[in-house]
C-alpha cells in the first residue's frame, strides 16, 4: 500500500517521503532512548535524530545522536528504508515493525 503522503522530492522544501512516519516518530521521542534495528542486524541506541531527503530518493535518511551529540553514543547515519524495527526499551513496546512486501 502506498503512503498517501508520499511526494517525489524536487528542489525546494523537504516533502514527505516513504519514511515520513518514522522520522516523525523519532522527532516525537526526542531525548528518549529508542532502539532501532537495521536490516543488517545492527541495533542502534538513538536519543535524537536529524533527518533529510535527497533529490530523487523515495526514503528519508536520518542521523542519530547528533543534534545534540550524546556523550558515549556514536553518531549513526541511516536510510529509513533500512529500518526493520523500532522498540521503546522502557516498555519493550514495538513502535514500528517493517512489513514484508
Amino acid at each position: 500500500m502506498e503512503d498517501a503522503r508520499y511526494h517525489e522530492q524536487v528542489p525546494g522544501p523537504l516533502l514527505p517521503g516513504r519514511g515520513n512516519a518514522l522520522v516523525l516518530m523519532f522527532e516525537a521521542r526526542d531525548g528518549k532512548l529508542t532502539l532501532v534495528e537495521l536490516d543488517d542486524g545492527r541495533m542502534i541506541r538513538a536519543f535524537n535524530s536529524a533527518y533529510g531527503r535527497d533529490l530523487g530518493e523515495e526514503w528519508e535518511h536520518t542521523t542519530f545522536n547528533c543534534s545534540p551529540v550524546v556523550d558515549g553514543e556514536p553518531t549513526e547515519f541511516v536510510q529509513t528504508s533500512d529500518i526493520v524495527r523500532v522498540i521503546d526499551p522502557a516498555t519493550d513496546e514495538i513502535l514500528y515493525q517493517r512489513t514484508q512486501s
